[in-house]
């Protein structure tokens, strides 16, 4: 991604993931940045908004990352999952992944690969949503 931003640094999907690379090697701060120049050049969209709610979580910035997720218009019970996954929240993550399989919200298909859901899997309430979405384990 860094290569990619080499070449055109306005290419806001680069930012976006290179964001998510930085978070899940521990460095949210960096994350932060990039997330903050995907959204000044994608706008406020759900693929930008959420990561960057996520990683303001994983920076210790709760209330931003809460507000944030408020300041979407409808943000899908995954997507409230995913930055209360952020918040270091072990019970609010489950219920609204519970939600999400209730709304056939497609997002649940990256249950098994998305890297913010490692910390959870060891959880056995984690399988019973594995099973239930139809997800191998």
């Amino acid at each position: 991604f860094r290569e990619m931003l080499d070449l055109d640094s306005s290419n806001g999907a680069a930012h976006v993931m290179l964001g998510r690379v930085y978070v899940a090697k521990g460095q949210p701060d960096r994350a932060v940045e990039e997330l903050t120049h995907a959204r000044r050049l994608l706008g406020a969209r759900p693929d930008v908004i959420t990561p960057s709610a996520y990683v303001l979580a994983k920076a210790g910035r709760g209330r931003q990352a809460l507000a944030t997720l408020h300041g979407m218009r409808r943000p899908t019970p995954f997507r409230v999952a995913y930055v209360h996954i952020g918040l270091g929240e072990t019970d609010q993550p489950f219920e609204w992944l519970e939600k999400a399989i209730d709304a056939r919200d497609w997002q649940m298909r990256m249950l098994k690969v998305e890297p913010a859901f490692d910390g959870m899997r060891s959880d056995p309430r984690f399988a019973t949503l594995m099973a239930r979405v139809g997800l191998p384990q």
